[in-house]
């Protein structure tokens, strides 16, 4: 599967190289899909590094984080919203930025997700906020 980015991205510059990074993840979606399931997954990154994976169906297989069954329907979406809370250990006094991929079981039956909502009532906004842990 491919990951693509999300738009949701911060970016922290600890004053320690021993502080830990707390990362808050609120990330909404949109997943829609013709006449059968689909799953999606996020995954956090540093900088272009992944930190942090969903679960997947299998080793290197579709993200199964969340999902939607829809055998036998016509079409279906689900709006919601995945959290992430990390705590990591970058080690540096430079910036860090953190950001976020998403990713589909499948495209097939005009599978889609949306990420970033337009911030009214009925599609908020997505969030990630950033907390230095002083070490």
């Amino acid at each position: 599967n491919t990951y693509a980015a999300t738009g949701l991205s911060a970016t922290i510059t600890p004053t320690r190289a021993t502080s830990r990074d707390l990362v808050l993840v609120n990330q909404v979606f949109t997943l829609s899909r013709d006449a059968t399931n689909q799953n999606i997954g996020i995954r956090l990154r540093r900088g272009a590094t992944a930190i942090l994976s969903p679960r997947e169906s299998a080793a290197g297989g579709s993200p199964n984080e969340t999902g939607l069954q829809a055998t036998g329907a016509t079409a279906v979406s689900l709006n919601g919203r995945l959290s992430i809370n990390f705590v990591d250990s970058p080690a540096t006094v430079g910036p860090v930025t953190y950001s976020t991929q998403g990713a589909v079981t499948s495209i097939a039956n005009n599978g889609t997700v949306t990420f970033q909502g337009a911030g009214s009532a009925t599609n908020p906004t997505s969030t990630i906020i950033l907390m230095e842990i002083a070490g």
